[in-house]
This record gives C-alpha cells, sequence and structure tokens, in this order.
C-alpha cells in the first residue's frame, strides 16, 4: 500500500472516531446553553399605570387648584354673585364647612378661575364633574341650571343643562351628589376642550332673589 494512501485512511478513521465524540460535546453545550436561558428568563407582570388622582376644586370650605395652578371666585355684573364659607355639613362628603352662593337678582353666576389654563384631557375618556348640592329654594323657584368649563380667554366652552326633572330631583333638605360624566357637556364647543381656564362655572335662573344653592365637593373624576 502506498504511504499517500495509508494516510488518508488513517485521517479517515480518525474523523470516523471523532465525529460521534463531536456530536456528544455539541450535545452537551446546547443543552447546557438552553439550560441557562430557561434558568434567567422571568415573566415580569405588566405595571398597570398609576391612577389618576382627582382635581380638588373645592372641598371642606377651602378653594382647591387646577394642575397646581390657584383658584379664584368670578362672577357676571348682571347675574352678581357672591359665595360664603357657612358652617354647614355636608353628610356626603363628611365637610362641616360648605359654599353658599347669593344673588340679589334672579339670576346666578359664579366660577372658579384658575390662574393658568391646563389640557385635562386625561379625565374625559370615562371621567366625571362631582359636587355636592342643596338648594336654599324650592326647586320649583329655578327655570334653568346649568353647568359648564371653559377657557375665558378664547370663550370655547363645553356646558351641561339640568332638566327640569333633574332640578325637581334636587332637596331643600339634604345634599344631592352629582355626578356628570364629561361625554354629557354637549352644549357649546364640545368637550373635549383642550385648553380649560375655568373648571367649574354654575348659573341658573330663578323667580326669586337671595340665598340660592350650597354646593360642596367639587371634583374632577377619571372614572
Amino acid at each position: 500500500m502506498k504511504a499517500n494512501d495509508l494516510s488518508v485512511r488513517r485521517k479517515s478513521m480518525k474523523f470516523k472516531f471523532l465525529l460521534p465524540l463531536w456530536t456528544i460535546l455539541l450535545g452537551m453545550a446546547l443543552s447546557t446553553y438552553w439550560g441557562c436561558q430557561r434558568g434567567t428568563t422571568t415573566l415580569t407582570p405588566p405595571i398597570p399605570p398609576p391612577p389618576i388622582a382627582p382635581q380638588v376644586i373645592w372641598s371642606n370650605g377651602i378653594s382647591g387648584t387646577w394642575f397646581s395652578s390657584s383658584l379664584s371666585n368670578t362672577t357676571a355684573p348682571g347675574c352678581s354673585t357672591t359665595g360664603a364659607v357657612t358652617a354647614v355639613t355636608d353628610p356626603i362628603s363628611g365637610d362641616n364647612s360648605t359654599l353658599c352662593l347669593t344673588t340679589t337678582t334672579t339670576c346666578g353666576y359664579f366660577n372658579f378661575l384658575s390662574a393658568s389654563p391646563a389640557d385635562p384631557s386625561v379625565y374625559y375618556p370615562a371621567g366625571h364633574l362631582q359636587f355636592d348640592l342643596l338648594l336654599d329654594q324650592p326647586p320649583v323657584t329655578f327655570t334653568a341650571m346649568a353647568v359648564e368649563y371653559l377657557n375665558s380667554v378664547s370663550g370655547y366652552y363645553a356646558q351641561y343643562n339640568f332638566t327640569p326633572g333633574s332640578i325637581n330631583a334636587l332637596s331643600t333638605t339634604s345634599f344631592t351628589h352629582v355626578s356628570i360624566p364629561f361625554t354629557s357637556f354637549t352644549t357649546g364647543n364640545g368637550y373635549t376642550e383642550g385648553s380649560v381656564d375655568t373648571p367649574l362655572q354654575i348659573s341658573w335662573s330663578a323667580t326669586g332673589t337671595g340665598t340660592a344653592i350650597t354646593i360642596d365637593n367639587i371634583l374632577w373624576t377619571a372614572n
């Protein structure tokens, strides 16, 4: 046999001997790799978004804030209305100081004006404007009542009008919790106002004058 043939034959036998060994070693390496991969894989549950805090406009005798901006009270000359903190208990909220609104005419107009406008869109999808309301005159004396939010500079606003039935459902002896979905603010320029500096304006018409309503615990909520 020639030397070259013998050398080729030896190499072939060596390869046939090492091939099974390489296969075993490769399998062990892959097993170790995948074992490590499985050992280090952890399933992290999704983190829920933080709850959206209510915007507290008024509570327990204290004016709140609008996206951290201070709030002041304004009225309209023709329906000049004054607001006074009164020691009246609201059993719904537990507050013992509420806001009593009085006018010398047959109409009322009172709002909370922010130092800076804000975009409250995060509250719109499922949110509500909420407050507790007590009438200081019989419901029959009120011919209309509305609440709205707006931008005092542009004039864009969204308004909700109380129906005669919802006015008659209000009481002169106990507070009624009112919760209005933002999607129900259909009068005006639409409920999805992107710049608001007046988070609450309440107005009414009546056949009588004097003390008209007491309001408390005014909130913008996301649900």
